[in-house]
C-alpha cells in the first residue's frame, strides 16, 4: 500500500454525471501538498482522511498501473478499490467506524459504494458529479447554497464544514474560471486553510520541534504569543503528547507568523544589497557611434558570464527553478535530467550566462501562455534576437491582463525559489561531482518544485 503514496503533482479523475456518463476533470493538491499526509491529523473528523484517502487512490492509479508501473499516459479511473483495513489504517480508526464514516460520504455526495464480487468483498468507489460540484466551491455562500441544493441534513453539515475547510485537492487551473480562481485564492488566504496545509506539509515534525524552532526567533514574537508560547511549553513538561485543540493549531499559527516575518526580512534585504551592489552603467563615449557602444557593452556582458564550463549545480538551478514556474501552470515540468537536457542548458548558460537565463524563466510568468511552452522550444535558436527565448527576456512586466491574484501566484514563485531556502532553493542546492549524482538528486527532489 505504501507505493500508493507517492508523490501525485495531477491527474485525470472519472466522475459519473446525472445522466450516467463518464466525465473526466484534472486535479491537483493544493499548494503541492502530499495528500497522504491529510489522512490522519489532530481534531479533524475521520470523513475527510476518508475523502482525501479517496481522491488520492483516484489520482493514484490514473498515473501507475495495478502492477504500480508508471502509465506512459494517465488514464481516468472510473472507480477504484478501498478495502475497510486499508481505510482503518489510513485514517487511524477502528473498521466499523470506517463503514459508518462511508454512509456519510455516500449521503452528503451521492456516491455509489459497493462491495466487489461479494458480500464481504473490499469497497468499490465511484465519483458522483456532486463531488465535482464539490471541488469548486471556495466561500462560505457557495457552501450554504450547496447544502440548500442537495437538503444536507443537520447530522451531515458539521462533516460537510470539515470537507470544506480541510480537502487538500482542487481542480487544475485549466478547470478554473478566473473567479474561481480568485475565490480560491482568497480562500487559502484565511489562516485555518493556510495553517492545515502548512501542518500537512510538516506532519513528520513533533510538537517539541517546533517550539525549539520557534525560540531560535522568539524576539519575533509579541508579549501575548511568547505568553501562548510558555504554556504550551508547560504542558511539555507536564507530560502532554498530545495539545488541545486551541493550542495545536495556536502553536502552527505562532510558526507560520515566524515564517511569514523571516520571509518579510529576506525580501527587505535582498532589496537593500541589490541597491548597494548596483554597478555604475558604462558611459556614454560620443565619439562611438551607437553600434560600437552596443559592442562595447556586449564585450562587456561576455566578461561577466559564467565561465565556460557550466557546474552541475548551476544546471540543476536552472531546471529547478524552470519547474517551480511550470508547477500548475502550462508549462512543460521537467521529470529528470537527460544528457541531451544537461547539454542543452550547458550551452545555454555558456551563451547567455547564468543570470540571464534565470531572469528569462522568472520572465515566463508575465506571459500569457495559450499553448504549453515546452522546454526546447524555450531554448531554440537562443542566439536569434527573435527567438522565444529572447522575446520573454524583453518581456519584463506583467501582462495587463494578467489578474492580480495570478501576479500574486507568480511572485510567490519567485520567492519559493530565492528566499524558501528549502531543499529546491538556489542556494541550498549542492554541488555534485557527476552529473549522474545531479540526475539523481534533481529526481529525487522534483516533488518539492
Amino acid at each position: 500500500m505504501s507505493r500508493q503514496f507517492k508523490y501525485i503533482d495531477s491527474a485525470p479523475v472519472a466522475y459519473v454525471d446525472l445522466h450516467g456518463e463518464i466525465k473526466k476533470r484534472t486535479l491537483v493538491p493544493i499548494n503541492g501538498v502530499h495528500i497522504p499526509n491529510s489522512f490522519n491529523i489532530p481534531y479533524v473528523r475521520g470523513i475527510v482522511g476518508l475523502f482525501n484517502a479517496m481522491i488520492s487512490r483516484f489520482m493514484y492509479y490514473a498515473n501507475y498501473d495495478e502492477k504500480h508501473q508508471e502509465r506512459r499516459y494517465p488514464k481516468a479511473q472510473d472507480h477504484i478499490y478501498l478495502p475497510a483495513h486499508q481505510i482503518s489504517d489510513m485514517i487511524n480508526r477502528c473498521e466499523s467506524q470506517c463503514y459508518n464514516i462511508n454512509d456519510s460520504l455516500e449521503r452528503i455526495f451521492d456516491l455509489d459504494i459497493s462491495r466487489a464480487n461479494e458480500k464481504f468483498g473490499a469497497n468499490v468507489f465511484r465519483l458522483s458529479e456532486r463531488v465535482d460540484e464539490f471541488l469548486f466551491i471556495f466561500t462560505p455562500e457557495q457552501l450554504e447554497a450547496f447544502i440548500q441544493k442537495y437538503n444536507i441534513s443537520q447530522i451531515d453539515q458539521y462533516a460537510l464544514r470539515q470537507l470544506y475547510n480541510y480537502r487538500v485537492v482542487r481542480p487544475s487551473d485549466k478547470n478554473m474560471t478566473r473567479e474561481q480562481k480568485e475565490d480560491f485564492h482568497n480562500f487559502i488566504k484565511q489562516r485555518k486553510h493556510r495553517n492545515f496545509t502548512h501542518f500537512c506539509s510538516t506532519n513528520n515534525k513533533s510538537i517539541e520541534a517546533r517550539v525549539i524552532e520557534i525560540e531560535l526567533h522568539i524576539d519575533l514574537l509579541s508579549q501575548r504569543q511568547r505568553e501562548q508560547l510558555n504554556n504550551i511549553k508547560q504542558f511539555l513538561k507536564e507530560g502532554i503528547t498530545k495539545l488541545a485543540n486551541y493550542f495545536h493549531w495556536k502553536l502552527l499559527d505562532i510558526q507560520q507568523y515566524i515564517s511569514l516575518m523571516l520571509k518579510k526580512d529576506k525580501v527587505k534585504a535582498s532589496k537593500s544589497n541589490q541597491q548597494e551592489d548596483n554597478t555604475p552603467s558604462l558611459g556614454v563615449n560620443r565619439n562611438k557611434t551607437q553600434g560600437e557602444m552596443q559592442k562595447t557593452h556586449d564585450v562587456a556582458a561576455t566578461h561577466l558570464k559564467d565561465p565556460e564550463d557550466a557546474p552541475h549545480q548551476v544546471v540543476v538551478q536552472i531546471a529547478t527553478y524552470w519547474n517551480i514556474m511550470a508547477r500548475d501552470r502550462d508549462m512543460e515540468f521537467l521529470y529528470s535530467l537527460t544528457d541531451k537536457k544537461i547539454k542543452s542548458i550547458e550551452t545555454l548558460v555558456k551563451y547567455h550566462g547564468k543570470e540571464k537565463v534565470l531572469n528569462t524563466i522568472k520572465n515566463t510568468g508575465n506571459i500569457i501562455l495559450n499553448n504549453t511552452l515546452k522546454f526546447k522550444d524555450f531554448i531554440m535558436n537562443s542566439n536569434d534576437p527573435d527567438s522565444r527565448f529572447n522575446k520573454i527576456h524583453r518581456r519584463t512586466n506583467f501582462d495587463t491582463r494578467i489578474e492580480v491574484s495570478d501576479e500574486v501566484m507568480i511572485r510567490n514563485k519567485n520567492y519559493k525559489f530565492l528566499l524558501n531556502h528549502d531543499a529546491v532553493s538556489h542556494d541550498n542546492i549542492p554541488t555534485f561531482k557527476t552529473a549522474a549524482e545531479a540526475k539523481s538528486w534533481f529526481k529525487s527532489h522534483t516533488n518539492q518544485m
